[in-house]
């Protein structure tokens, strides 16, 4: 009778051990914790205004640094996750960074980087409709997406900042790109280069 006791004691202890080893193991799951944030996670947080962007010297081009003046964020489906426009110092010396919209969460964040294009330079006369195929800078260039749709500016989040937009973007061979951009009654053209956000040094804002 003793024995039979203890075996059925047994039994249920051992089955408490492994009902509350199931159980910590449950709730261990629940209260994962979330991921760190990732370099290319902390190089989109410092794209703000007043940030300063730079880029290294190249073969023919001095290093360059240009000041994150505005960030604007496109609305759901566009090509473009937000676009920052920078101040070189000069007139002549406006610029953009594109940041692509990427679905692939481990791809290196891609990113256009284009200056201004002198008005006498304009690959099309103001007020022409973009083509599908131009040639600028004696390099053809074809269209890679034509985007319409709202953009409002970071930080703000405000309901009443919203404005209209259009860019349309174009690919060369290599990494050689251009794009058209128009905002209310202004547009404007940009070439440049495509680069990943890493090779790019971000300064952040103070403050």
């Amino acid at each position: 009778m003793s024995l039979g006791a203890d075996a059925l004691l047994l039994v249920a202890l051992c089955s408490m051990t492994s009902w509350l080893w199931h159980r910590r193991r449950q709730r261990t799951k629940g209260n994962k914790q979330p991921a760190l944030p990732t370099q290319k996670d902390e190089a989109m947080q410092a794209l703000r205004p007043n940030a300063v962007l730079c880029q290294g010297a190249r073969p023919g081009r001095p290093a360059q640094d240009w000041l994150i003046e505005r960030v604007q964020q496109p609305s759901r489906g566009a090509p473009i996750a937000r676009w920052c426009q920078l101040d070189g110092g000069s007139e002549a010396q406006q610029a953009l960074l594109l940041v692509l919209a990427d679905p692939s969460i481990a791809a290196e964040q891609r990113v256009w980087l284009l200056e201004h294009v002198p008005p006498e330079q304009r690959p099309i006369t103001a007020g022409i409709e973009p083509a599908r195929e131009i040639v600028h800078a004696e390099r053809t260039y074809t269209q890679h997406v034509d985007w319409r749709g709202l953009v409002r500016s970071q930080p703000s989040r405000g309901h009443d900042d919203h404005q209209d937009c259009r860019v349309v973007l174009y690919q060369s061979s290599g990494p050689y790109r251009l794009a058209w951009l128009k905002q209310a009654d202004s547009d404007a053209w940009y070439a440049g280069h495509e680069h990943t956000l890493a090779e790019l040094d971000i300064l952040p804002a103070s403050g």
